[in-house]
């Protein structure tokens, strides 16, 4: 994957929703399918609630653990952000994850056999000082194998050079600590199967190395699955 900067998306969770209902002819096959495979097929949209679990941090120590948390931004959704250092010494890990059900029909948020393609949005604060520090997010899927999902790993970080295989996350201007912007993901696809996934969100959080030093914020909403 090349660098390159995520441009603004100005399409909501809402209207990426709306827009899964315009799918193409279904074509009757008279081949034999499950039951469950054959159904009505809804969309599901993860809402973030008591299912997800924080580990804040799972490597080192935070300089401001409740930095990390839920913000509702300026249109109207819900981002979880991580905002804070790491103390000196080394980085920090913080991880974000949730599972999300997989089976026949009513038995699963997901329906078992049925193609998804799956986005989330992506956010970012500044940071309110001289110098500014820069996270890594990273976002990825778990099939109940324990595999991960194939093209589900993202990367993204605020750094204007980020690595190479990592996405560029522009920042709001400095003055401005409200959530203003909504970029979108990269989509993947993939097939259910029955089980349990999990959805696992990664914020490699950077060593603090004076006062006149503090990371940017970098976050995400929760996932949006769409039927295919």
């Amino acid at each position: 994957m090349n660098n390159r900067i995520l441009q603004r998306s100005e399409e909501s969770r809402r209207a990426l929703l709306k827009g899964s209902l315009w799918a193409a002819p279904v074509v009757v096959s008279t081949c034999l399918v499950p039951a469950y495979a054959a159904s009505v097929c809804p969309s599901y949209e993860k809402r973030f609630d008591a299912s997800w679990t924080l580990e804040n941090p799972v490597q080192g120590s935070l300089y401001s653990p409740k930095a990390n948390k839920v913000y509702r931004g300026a249109d109207n959704v819900d981002y979880f952000i991580s905002s804070t250092t790491a103390n000196p010494g080394g980085i920090a890990l913080v991880r974000y994850s949730t599972t999300i059900s997989s089976g026949g029909e009513a038995l699963g948020a997901l329906r078992a056999g049925r193609t998804y393609s799956t986005q989330y949005g992506i956010t970012s604060l500044p940071a309110n000082a001289p110098n500014t520090l820069h996270p890594t997010m990273r976002v990825y899927l778990i099939d109940p194998q324990g595999n991960e999902v194939a093209a589900s790993r993202s990367a993204y970080s605020t750094s204007s050079s980020p690595a190479s295989g990592v996405l560029g996350v522009p920042l709001a201007p400095k003055n401005n600590r409200i959530i203003t912007q909504r970029l979108q993901s990269p989509p993947f696809s993939f097939q259910a199967v029955e089980g349990e996934y999990r959805w696992i969100v990664e914020f490699e959080v950077p060593s603090r190395v004076s006062t006149n030093f503090l990371a940017a914020g970098i976050g995400v909403s929760a996932p949006i699955f769409i039927c295919a």
